[in-house]
């Protein structure tokens, strides 16, 4: 939504050390020390059980019942944290705690409870502002209209707080069923008066409008929002095609008081995500969920997030709650099946691509990840189609389609096709010419074919300038020299690249093909042996021993 001055809870105060040291003389030392090296590895739930087993043999251990219920919380174990927040509550005044607490009461609408809590908790942990708004959803669940109202108008009208303020206006007023003056404020807010920015409104704010408006039938209104949200965020709605019929089917339902309160944590949540505050992310995921579990863009955060940390099970899972999303739906199927193929479950991830492809208004990025999975798994021709069919669905070429010319261009080479590869590694480098890794292919590639070497030799050296430190790149460049027969400077940039890549079968084979050229035969033939120790794929291994079997190490002096 926007952003509001909030909390540093500051959980990462628990200091293991302390504990330990509270705890090395006790017999249930070990399983304080499996559970910290379960939670190191990313284990959660088996470190919950083994800080379980210590706890229940020492009950005062405050600080490690604060680490179980920080664990809870982010392991999505919330009724765990409530008990364990409880706890706390006993010995200390801890403002996690009391939030846990506060959620605990507003998920079973007990408002009242729920205002004793919120006023525990001091605005150094939840912003003033952020309390207005919590408390005036308690007396709206309280049926309490007027106090409602006068809590929200109580915040201030500072820029950073008008979408946020003049928003939850809106649904108070159309929860209470005041429609003509809520459509006055959403009309406002979908005319962008209360938001300068220049990408237009906050994703989740589109999300909140499109719901609203669902309901007027009004199907030109609708599609232009829906216009709107896809121009500023076309790396998520990849089916730019309004669907009337979809919006026209879903039910408006008026917000509720736990649903307006877990707009508050989701917006916190993403703040916190956007700052790469990982814990405190999860831990407003936990509390956003239990409030309302219907926020669509969450599931996708949090399904990105365990897709950047590798964990693709469950972000196949969240992306799977969106198949049937009338706005993420694309979106959805789309990463679940790159998360699929991170899987090795390829015909599925392949099966998914292909679904997605038969939708007329698709993305283009649906045919480029099939494009990159059919390469990786060298089906090329199939490969060069996908990207083609992107290539088509492109109206107008940019400079971030390099890489589109620059993979079709690769998937060509492979396949014996190199006249059309050439030509698009060259589209590639007209769209963005300081792209080092294209230089590097088309150059590398004359280099082998002995063709264009002096050009090849000058577009390495830009390609050094551009990645210095990319052996890869310094290899062609020393192997640009040798073939030009400048074999100092050869040796100087391919022992760099050997430095730079020491695990590449390539580079150490080239630098031994230098060294025999200038009568290093003994040092020649260890950087072969070298190379035929790293793998070298099968046309490699047959030249490396060819030059190995014409080296005769006991004639050498």
């Amino acid at each position: 939504m926007t952003i509001l001055v909030f909390l540093i809870f500051g959980v990462s105060s628990f200091s293991d050390s302390s504990v330990a040291r509270k705890l090395e003389k006790k017999p249930n030392f070990g399983n304080y020390l499996s559970g910290m090296l379960a939670e190191k590895e990313g284990k959660i739930n088996e470190a919950i059980e083994y800080y379980q087993s210590v706890v229940e043999t020492d009950r005062e251990n405050v600080e490690l019942l604060r680490k179980l219920h920080l664990l809870s919380l982010k392991d999505g174990q919330f009724k765990n944290a409530v008990r364990y927040a409880t706890k706390i509550k006993e010995h200390i005044h801890d403002p996690l705690s009391q939030t846990t607490l506060l959620v605990n009461a507003l998920s079973k609408n007990q408002f009242v409870n729920a205002i004793l809590i919120l006023e525990s908790i001091p605005d150094s942990a939840l912003s003033e502002d952020i309390k207005k708004i919590i408390l005036a959803w308690c007396f709206a669940g309280q049926k309490n209209f007027n106090l409602a109202m006068n809590a929200l108008e109580d915040i201030e009208d500072s820029e950073k707080n008008l979408l946020i303020k003049n928003l939850n206006i809106a649904l108070l007023l159309d929860a209470f069923g005041k429609k003509d003056l809520a459509k006055i404020k959403f009309d406002m807010i979908l005319s962008n008066n209360f938001f300068s920015a220049e990408r237009g409104l906050p994703l989740r704010i589109y999300e909140v409008l499109l719901d609203y408006y669902s309901r007027s039938n009004n199907d030109q209104m609708l599609q232009g929002i829906f216009r709107k949200m896809a121009e500023n965020n076309d790396h998520l709605i990849l089916n730019s095609e309004f669907d009337p019929i979809l919006f026209g089917n879903s039910r408006y339902e008026n917000v509720n008081a736990k649903n307006a309160i877990s707009e508050i944590f989701f917006d916190i949540s993403m703040v916190y995500r956007r700052n790469n505050e990982i814990d405190m992310f999860q831990l407003f995921s936990t509390y956003t969920l239990q409030l309302n579990d219907r926020i669509p863009l969450l599931f996708i955060i949090m399904a990105e997030f365990f897709e950047t940390n590798g964990q693709y099970g469950k972000a196949v899972t969240l992306y799977s709650k969106l198949r049937h999303d009338k706005i993420y739906h694309s979106y959805a199927e789309l990463r679940a099946a790159i998360c699929l193929y991170n899987l090795k479950r390829i015909a599925e991830s392949i099966n998914k691509l292909y679904t997605l492809t038969s939708i007329k208004s698709i993305s283009p990025q649906v045919f480029t990840n099939l494009g990159n999975i059919f390469r990786l798994e060298k089906k090329y021709e199939e490969s060069i189609e996908a990207y083609s069919q992107a290539l088509e669905r492109i109206s107008t070429l940019e400079k971030k389609h390099w890489s589109l010319f620059y993979n079709r261009g690769i998937s060509y080479e492979r396949s014996k096709q190199w006249e059309k590869a050439e030509d698009d590694f060259i589209r590639s480098l007209n769209l963005d010419p300081n792209q080092p890794e294209v230089i590097n292919y088309v150059a590398y590639s004359w280099i082998e074919m002995g063709v264009n070497l002096e050009k090849a030799l000058e577009m390495l050296k830009t390609a050094t300038t551009l990645q210095p430190d990319d052996g890869y790149i310094v290899d062609s460049l020393g192997w640009a020299h040798f073939r030009l027969g400048n074999l100092d400077e050869a040796i100087l940039q391919l022992e760099r690249a050997v430095q730079l890549a020491p695990l590449d079968p390539t580079i150490n084979f080239h630098l031994g093909d230098v060294y025999i050229q200038i009568g290093r035969k003994r040092q020649a033939y260890f950087q072969w042996l070298r190379a035929l120790k790293l793998d070298p794929d099968p046309d490699l291994e047959v030249k490396i021993k060819d030059k190995l079997q014409q080296i005769d190490l006991k004639r050498i002096k």
